[in-house]
């Protein structure tokens, strides 16, 4: 049986590629509601409307008591953000992952992606 908590981690996302405004996020919202999902992600190409960001502020934040964070309910990332800036996302863990999670074994086996590095490996 799953925790409280752990279902409450439940994170919704939503890409957009065209015209965003300020209903793409009060449509996220009421998506998070019916589905119970703690936070949300909204993901788009066009730099977000004033409006938008306003109105994701007002969704307010969401504490997670195992992890001891708190984040924004709903966050607006671009894609430009992503790529250029190499923005990563910030979203909880479920302890189930956490618990899942294997750890990683001390010894450097992993191959190098460049050749360059190859011929040095050699």
């Amino acid at each position: 049986m799953k925790s409280a908590e752990a279902l409450a981690n439940k994170n919704d996302f939503q890409v957009k590629s065209g015209k965003v405004d300020s209903r793409d996020i009060r449509d996220l919202l009421g998506t998070m509601t019916r589905e119970k999902a703690a936070l949300g992600i909204f993901i788009t190409l066009k730099k977000p409307t004033k409006d938008m960001l306003q109105e994701a502020k007002t969704c307010g934040l969401y504490h997670h008591k195992i992890m001891g964070c708190s984040y924004d309910k709903i966050a607006i990332v671009t894609i430009q953000d992503m790529i250029e800036n190499g923005l990563r996302l910030h979203v909880p863990l479920s302890m189930e992952v956490l618990k899942s999670a294997q750890r990683k074994n001390q010894e450097d086996n992993q191959l190098p992606i460049f050749l360059e590095q190859m011929d040095e490996a050699v």
